[in-house]
């Protein structure tokens, strides 16, 4: 289970481990997050701790909003195929169904002088994605990793069609069990 320290929703800079006992300016971060929320979208130069408190919160609702997915004997993980070894690519499943695709990259500075993500991809799950922190949807069967990773260091979305929702598939189940076989 990941942790997430009291403050640490934006950066700081220090060498020791995270801490729960240090002041947190509480006032400043819940401002911060009323202005991001109120502009429904991160800032056209949004600095790194406007970022980091962006996915922070986006995450942490997705979390909240699809219990089921993350933390239930009805959720589970599956790696997702990529072209390159420089991303980490996942679902999160419901029901043994794609739910969530997390996209994370890695030395993407080493791949940026290497010539950029030319044409790698993920391999998709069927069916259309929702992006979590960014504006539209997506449709397999591929993801290129250069519009997935081009704006953030990750990518999330969530099932946009019918299935594979917490509550498109309680609604799924409660239909099917009122209708008689």
């Amino acid at each position: 289970m990941p942790d997430t320290y009291q403050g640490e929703e934006i950066t700081r800079n220090l060498l020791v481990d995270p801490d729960n006992r240090r002041p947190v300016n509480y006032r400043r971060l819940a401002s911060m997050l009323e202005q991001l929320d109120s502009a429904g979208a991160l800032p056209a130069q949004a600095s790194v701790d406007e970022e980091k408190m962006w996915v922070t919160s986006r995450l942490l609702r997705l979390r909240r909003d699809r219990p089921d997915t993350f933390v239930s004997l009805r959720s589970g993980y599956e790696p997702l195929a990529a072209t390159t070894g420089n991303i980490f690519a996942f679902t999160r499943t419901l029901d043994g169904e794609p739910d969530v695709i997390v996209v994370v990259s890695r030395l993407a500075h080493r791949q940026e002088v290497a010539g950029g993500w030319g044409d790698a991809h993920i391999v998709l799950p069927p069916g259309r994605w929702r992006s979590v922190l960014e504006e539209g949807e997506i449709e397999g069967p591929q993801l290129l990793v250069r519009d997935a990773c081009a704006n953030l260091p990750v990518a999330v979305y969530v099932r946009a069609d019918a299935c594979g929702s917490d509550g498109a598939n309680a609604a799924g189940r409660a239909q099917a069990s009122t209708e008689s076989p």
